[in-house]
């Protein structure tokens, strides 16, 4: 069932859609942050302008939205959760931990012969995961490569002690691969027959990607892929992180990157990637159940990687549903 007009203009719906989103993850929201997730789960927003002008006018001064949101010390959010704004700054300090981690351990993985691009994704960059969460990453690979990016990420990983395998606090998620030619996720849940119309957190997620390390401007490809996103947010951009959660590989890993890519690009590389293929998934039908191996959330392909055996999007569809209607009725 898709997601019924408010009452109010678009430029209002937008506001309030943004702020009861994040409102599911505790997350209030500075006036810049309003203007980039600016949203409309319907879609009506697309092709709208508005400015931070504009939107500063409107959480000020119309009485329609000061009845339904708050501010404190330039945080925003709806009326009655003025908790978040401590909650927030405590996050956000306990959350420079685990930024400092997956910088270093991302950082093993600039010497990665067709390594691409390694991404923060899911809720991580705003700092609203929990202690015990894990670190989740998107990894993407040069075509016909991905099976052996796959395995020499997940080794090297695994070397660290962090790869979240049975214990997950704190550790990385290596549950989702893309090759470079294929990271309109759009399409891929098409493929799949899991794609939604009006999907939230879906579109959420693709703004929250936060490239650490990439490489040929892979992220603004990827960023170009699902641009799709701005029917629903408008204001949407790229993630650009500042040089402290960026991973710049040293010369050494880049001349060891170097070396590998020539030798495998060829025949002997497609010999590789052919092998390493057929031995993970053959390792995968050995240790996978059939109900895993089943699942339309689990995907193995030579395009996508994808290994999530829960997919959550309906169920913060709904929640975001409620949440909007508790947030009309303020």
């Amino acid at each position: 069932m898709s997601f019924q007009v408010k009452p109010g203009d678009k430029l209002e719906r937008g506001i309030i859609s943004a702020l009861a989103f994040y409102d599911m993850f505790n997350y209030p929201l500075t006036l810049v942050e309003i203007w980039r997730f600016l949203q409309e789960p319907a879609g009506e927003i697309a092709g709208e302008s508005f400015s931070l002008g504009e939107i500063l006018e409107a959480v000020e001064r119309r009485e329609t939205l000061r009845r339904k949101i708050t501010k404190k010390k330039g945080l925003y959010m709806l009326r009655g959760r003025e908790e978040l704004y401590d909650s927030r700054l405590a996050r956000h300090n306990q959350a420079q931990f685990r930024w400092r981690k997956a910088r270093r351990l991302i950082s093993i993985l600039g010497g990665v012969p067709f390594l691409k691009m390694v991404a923060l994704c899911n809720m991580f960059p705003i700092d609203t995961p929990s202690p015990d969460s894990d670190i989740d990453v998107v990894v993407v690979a040069k075509s016909g490569r991905i099976w052996l990016v796959r395995l020499i990420v997940t080794f090297l990983i695994a070397l660290t002690g962090q790869w979240r395998h049975r214990r997950v606090a704190n550790k990385i998620c290596l549950s989702f691969f893309l090759n470079d030619q294929h990271l309109d996720l759009k399409k891929l849940y098409k493929d799949k027959g899991i794609w939604h119309e009006d999907d939230p957190y879906l579109y959420n997620w693709v703004t929250l990607v936060a490239p650490i390390y990439n490489r040929a401007k892979t992220a603004s490809k990827f960023w170009r892929a699902n641009d799709w996103i701005t029917k629903y947010q408008p204001n949407a951009y790229l993630y650009k992180p500042v040089p402290l959660r960026r991973v710049q590989p040293s010369p050494w890993a880049l001349g060891w990157q170097s070396f590998w890519e020539m030798v495998l690009q060829g025949q002997l590389g497609d010999l590789v990637e052919k092998t390493v293929r057929w031995w993970q998934m053959e390792y995968m039908k050995t240790r996978g159940d059939q109900e895993w191996l089943r699942n339309p959330n689990v995907v193995r392909s030579d395009e996508v990687l994808k290994f999530h055996e829960i997919d959550r999007r309906e169920h913060f569809r709904e929640e975001f549903k409620k949440q909007l209607l508790k947030a009309y009725r303020l």
